[in-house]
């Protein structure tokens, strides 16, 4: 199944310290997922739900000018590098002030690729019931 990674940092310099840690991270949750039948993409419109990754903090505001194109529950990840953790936990204040459900994936990659299998199966069986004649 393939899920939307949608990218937010800080800084847009391709030479910028975090792509480096950022790069790996994903690298690293995506051979996890590949174990659940699963990847990341980018801008892949047949993709099951999207997942907002927040890399560095600071990006905070890149996220409030697109929350508004977000399907809810908003989904969002963070990893233990480049104040993601903080800066994820500042949009869920303003996505819970904003009454927006929310889920948040954090920890190590094995962990991640768990919750997202889990996500993923709950959005198959919410897709097979919207199907079903009931």
């Amino acid at each position: 199944m393939k899920i939307n990674l949608i990218r937010l940092a800080n800084s847009i310099d391709p030479k910028a310290s975090y792509l480096k840690d950022s790069e790996g991270f994903i690298e690293d949750l995506n051979n996890e997922l590949f174990e659940y039948g699963h990847e990341l993409v980018n801008n892949e419109k047949s993709a099951q739900f999207s997942i907002i990754f927040v890399e560095t903090g600071g990006s905070e505001q890149k996220f409030i000018k697109i929350y508004k194109k977000l399907k809810e529950p908003i989904i969002l990840m963070s990893n233990s590098m480049n104040n993601s953790l903080p800066a994820m936990f500042e949009i869920k204040t303003f996505l819970s002030e904003k009454k927006i459900s929310h889920t948040l994936l954090m920890g190590e990659e094995k962990t991640i690729a768990s919750s997202i299998d889990k996500i993923s199966n709950m959005y198959s069986m919410i897709g097979n019931m919207k199907g079903a004649n009931l």
